[in-house]
């Protein structure tokens, strides 16, 4: 296996011994091997490719703060350079947070990249291929853990944060909120860059999924699930055709479940722990998630 680099897109591409040639995943560009392999051991000599690939050794093992100082330093010395542009708005991204996520942070690093690259259709496909990974793998399930309502994780990870006796379910909800607000604006970015992409598609189609079934849904626009519904369509009908039933039986599911909840809450007992229940403008806000959690201390 030997390292080389796409010339199209700049990403890392990785060849075998009996591959003379392959397809770059993330912009789809042609990359020959000699001519790939040249050019990473030209960029790795070279002042800020060395201190480029420290950084993705860094990001790599998760650490991005390390990472994202190389980032800096290299945009310091050069500011046109679209490589660290990239690295540090995927850098930018909170892999610990439950909120705040500065989607607006990542998305202007990852313009930068593509307004400096020196093929920038190519980058463009990369930078989205880049966000939909991104969303796929530690926002997906951020926003699983948060409503892990099985085990109460979020839950009780927000009372640990806010721990004066409540367990804030209100602030709670709208982490959820601002969680799906901003995969969905990410999201949106990366298939508004590449609208063919299936992997974009297929993340959109994963999101709209993850909140109907977390519970996330104040604010929900089912249009973008649509969006990337008929992106898919035109690659793969029966995929979206399977994806499209799925959606419609767990949109039924989620509203049948969110009435038989707001009932449950309509009359609650006395109970000496009712320092944890919301009041009722916030079960408003939660409706039938409330009634979830709930349960969890039932």
């Amino acid at each position: 296996m030997s390292q080389g680099l796409c010339p199209s897109c700049g990403a890392a591409v990785n060849l075998n011994a009996e591959q003379s040639q392959t397809a770059c995943a993330y912009c789809g560009g042609n990359v020959v091997r000699v001519e790939a392999e040249q050019q990473y051991v030209e960029f790795a000599r070279s002042t800020a490719g060395g201190k480029y690939l420290l950084a993705e050794i860094a990001r790599k093992n998760g650490k991005y703060a390390e990472a994202l100082s190389y980032y800096n330093k290299i945009i310091e010395q050069d500011e046109r350079a679209s490589e660290a542009w990239l690295g540090k708005g995927l850098c930018s991204f909170p892999r610990d947070n439950l909120a705040d996520i500065p989607a607006s942070e990542v998305l202007t690093s990852c313009e930068a990249a593509i307004t400096f690259a020196q093929h920038p259709e190519a980058m463009r496909k990369r930078a989205a291929a880049e966000i939909a990974q991104l969303v796929a793998t530690c926002g997906l399930q951020r926003l699983s853990w948060l409503t892990g309502t099985k085990t109460g994780g979020g839950l009780r990870e927000f009372y640990r944060l806010y721990g004066d006796g409540k367990l804030h379910i209100d602030k709670w909800v709208k982490a959820l909120s601002e969680c799906r607000q901003a995969y969905e604006q990410m999201l949106r970015w990366a298939l508004e860059n590449d609208p063919k992409s299936e992997l974009v598609a297929e993340t959109g189609i994963s999101l709209g999924r993850a909140v109907l079934g977390g519970g996330a849904v104040e604010g929900f626009n089912s249009g973008e699930f649509k969006r990337y519904l008929d992106v898919l369509r035109g690659i793969d009908p029966k995929t979206a055709e399977e994806c499209e039933r799925g959606f419609r039986e767990q949109d039924e599911a989620a509203r049948k479940a969110s009435a038989e909840d707001e009932d449950e809450c309509d009359e609650p007992e006395d109970d000496p722990r009712d320092d944890l229940q919301p009041d009722s403008a916030e079960k408003s806000k939660s409706g039938g998630f409330f009634g979830k959690l709930k349960r969890l201390f039932e």
